[in-house]
């Protein structure tokens, strides 16, 4: 199979970090800020930084293994899938013993009720997938920390498994214009289904609770109902942002060989610039109605809403070279991309560890700033570790063992393709 060299965009990478970035921040900021704080409004972060996580996956998927699939699905699926393994497993797989290991006290059945129930489907990335109670907590919920956080990377594994059909649909929408067209529809139809889900919330609710029981309820158990996991956890609404990021993807690249004038790439900062103020608009109308006649958009917050938004931004860092686009290609940032998955998988343990053993009590809302900066940074120092021990090894020492040929063991991508999932 012929490998193609695809172009460098490391504002991609830097992009992921901010995605990284948020969710850390989103978690951290209630630990350290009263709840009634102006600086509450940081833990809604977490939302903009999962979608980006999501739409970034989708483009760099579809940026790096479309063309191997269309030439050969059988390869290039293998190929795919291999290099996607190789990327998500190992380090998560650490994070599971680890996480497993700071919970045991005594013995499996004491410290983890329900862990023969519950391992099967964290070993097969596959506890987002389905909503499951065990005990007075959701799937989710069964493990450590950083396993809470694991229900992204079984999110992401449900994309990879349906990437290969969304690739050959692609196929089909021949010009930008029926690209356009199926972006439009995409968004149209997930937008149309979280605003139905949101007015008949209370209907959802009361059939989760026969169904599944009280503690599915959303008015009283709001982390672990049956409401939160399908529009927040679930693969099955999310999977609208991954494929925002794949159609933006196919766009990109068949506009790639043509030329922009100076018109279009002046053009190209005024896009950016208002994709970029488009987020802070969402983030502000969730934060302001929220609680009143409009709080569907709160839901809309949880998936999809900042999706086509993240989407406009991922083109234009992708597409143009200005001095937007150009901040996200610094060094420090696109570094800080390629650790975003062990911040992402680390940061909990991180905080949790920091807060309880570094921090008195009674100075916990005091240097507030200082403390945000410092446990950040251990985050990420941490993170770089990993990153060196753990991710590069294992991910070259799967690609040597499994991949079939030297032409397969080259990668097909430059440092996007290590994006996070």
């Amino acid at each position: 199979m012929q490998i193609v060299k695809l172009k460098d965009i490391p504002a991609l990478t830097g992009l992921r970090f901010f995605a990284a970035f948020f969710v850390c921040a989103a978690h951290l900021a209630p630990k350290l800020v009263d709840a009634s704080s102006q600086w509450a409004i940081v833990s809604l972060l977490s939302a903009e930084g999962m979608t980006l996580f999501f739409v970034l996956s989708g483009f760099v998927i579809h940026y790096n293994y479309s063309k191997l699939i269309q030439e050969n699905w059988k390869v290039g699926a293998y190929h795919f899938f291999i290099a996607r393994f190789a990327r998500l497993v190992p380090l998560y797989m650490v994070c599971l013993l680890l996480d497993i290991l700071l919970t045991f006290h005594r013995s499996i059945p004491h410290s983890i009720p329900h862990f023969f129930s519950a391992m099967p489907y964290y070993l097969t990335l596959t506890q987002s997938w389905l909503y499951v109670l065990m005990g007075e907590n959701e799937l989710i919920y069964q493990f450590g920390k950083m396993m809470q956080v694991s229900w992204s990377i079984s999110t992401e594994w449900f994309f990879y498994l349906c990437y290969p059909l969304v690739c050959f649909a692609l196929i089909k929408l021949g010009s930008v214009r029926a690209k356009m067209m199926a972006l439009t529809c995409i968004a149209f139809l997930a937008i149309s289904g979280i605003a139905f889900c949101a007015y008949e919330a209370a209907a959802i609710n009361q059939i989760a609770v026969k169904v599944f029981g009280v503690f599915a309820d959303s008015s009283t158990h709001n982390q672990d109902s049956f409401f939160r996991w399908l529009i927040y956890f679930s693969p099955y609404f999310r999977i609208s942002e991954f494929l925002i990021g794949c159609i933006t993807a196919a766009i990109y690249m068949q506009l790639s060989p043509t030329i922009f004038s100076k018109v279009e790439n002046q053009l190209g900062i005024v896009f950016t610039f208002t994709a970029l103020m488009s987020v802070a608009l969402s983030h502000y109308l969730i934060w302001s109605y929220s609680y009143t006649h409009m709080g569907w958009i709160s839901t809309l917050h949880l998936c999809f809403g900042f999706a086509p938004s993240a989407g406009a931004v991922i083109f234009c860092c992708a597409r143009y070279d200005n001095a937007i686009t150009r901040i996200f290609s610094n060094p420090v940032l696109v570094l800080g991309g390629e650790i975003s998955y062990s911040m992402y998988l680390l940061h909990t343990l991180v905080i949790e560890y920091a807060i309880f053993h570094f921090i008195p009590p009674e100075s916990i809302h005091q240097l507030v700033g200082m403390k945000f900066i410092l446990i950040f940074s251990a985050i990420c120092s941490i993170s770089y570790i990993t990153y060196n021990l753990i991710e590069i090894p294992a991910r070259r020492f799967i690609r040597q063992k499994l991949m079939r040929s030297p032409a397969q063991k080259t990668t097909t991508a430059n440092a996007n393709e290590a994006s996070y999932a």
